[in-house]
């Protein structure tokens, strides 16, 4: 039997100073910060049913702007155009993108405000049971590039709190500009923590990478560039022991792919970023040992599985 799912986030839209505000007749542009302004998203999922109600704290959007606003949040997130609802509170403290009174510092908040819409509509497709290819392929992206930029950095490796886990807002501390508002000074951990959200897998990866590279003393070795070929977007690299093997093709996996290595010997599938414990597909057997020797024509390493959108990382046996 299906279950309903309903998800629910918010976002902050307070417009910059200087924005057209709508009503009471007459021309009036934002000057200072009371309360900021929101829009929330209601996500609900009923089987292969999806919905989206998204409120907006404006008086009113013509059709000719939300239009393209539904489009562009029926494309990031999935959700059928016909399924995207949205309301406004008609709140006459809140920016005016209608009448055509400042047009550049419109559009700029017009542009804002799809972005922010389409930010609130993205916590639904984090949630666990529901699918996203493009989720997946932001989860996939983040784990890579983490590790290629930890792996390849000098002797230290900064990290913005948050970021570990694919924190999905800024952090705005009070000032002049927000009308001193404490909204985004903050850092929502309970998305990482909460058991529910896809936010676990990036942090759970993010722990176990820093694990490795501790454990390794990866910072303490030079890379040695093994492998780049931008037609497979596939790229080989190592340090000592330790052999990390990247694929960005957003399709493409390919079976038997050389990869060279430093040291003869056994190697062993140590960290992947394809583990179903950090939102993969488990493609990668992880008990498989792999021989590295020289080839007929000179070459040191051995033959692998590189899936499509995966970072992996062998080491020799001692």
């Amino acid at each position: 039997m299906n279950k309903l799912h309903v998800g629910f986030a918010r976002v902050n839209i307070t417009p910059a100073m200087g924005t057209p505000i709508a009503g009471y007749y007459n021309i009036r542009l934002a000057d200072k910060v009371l309360d900021d302004l929101e829009a929330s998203a209601v996500a609900f999922a009923f089987g292969d049913t999806r919905a989206l109600l998204l409120n907006v704290d404006i008086a009113g959007i013509y059709e000719k702007v939300v239009t393209p606003i539904r489009r562009e949040v029926s494309r990031v997130t999935g959700v059928p155009f016909e399924a995207v609802i949205i309301n406004c509170t008609h709140t006459h403290t809140g920016a005016d993108i209608n009448k055509n009174i400042l047009p550049d510092v419109q559009k700029v908040y017009e542009d804002f405000l799809t972005r922010r819409l389409c930010d609130a509509a993205m916590y639904y497709h984090m949630d666990k049971n529901s699918g996203s290819f493009l989720i997946d392929r932001g989860i996939a992206l983040h784990k890579m590039i983490r590790l290629l930029t930890a792996s390849l950095v000098g002797e230290g490796y900064l990290n913005f709190m948050g970021n570990e886990f694919g924190h999905p807002e800024w952090i705005d501390f009070p000032r002049e500009g927000n009308g001193w508002s404490y909204h985004y000074c903050r850092r929502q951990w309970s998305l990482a923590d909460s058991g529910l959200l896809k936010y676990e897998y990036l942090n759970g990866f993010d722990k176990e990478m820093v694990k490795f590279l501790k454990r390794e003393r990866i910072m303490t070795k030079t890379a040695q560039s093994q492998w780049i070929d931008q037609g497979d977007k596939v790229l080989l690299y190592t340090k000592k022991k330790n052999a990390f093997c990247f694929n960005f093709h957003p399709d493409k996996s390919f079976e038997n792919y050389f990869v060279p290595v430093e040291e003869e010997g056994f190697y062993k599938l140590i960290l992947s970023s394809d583990d179903k414990r950090f939102g993969g597909f488990d493609r990668v057997d992880k008990e498989y040992r792999y021989k590295a020797e020289l080839t007929k024509d000179g070459r040191l390493g051995f033959f692998c599985y590189l899936p499509s959108r995966t970072a992996i990382v062998y080491k020799k046996e001692d």
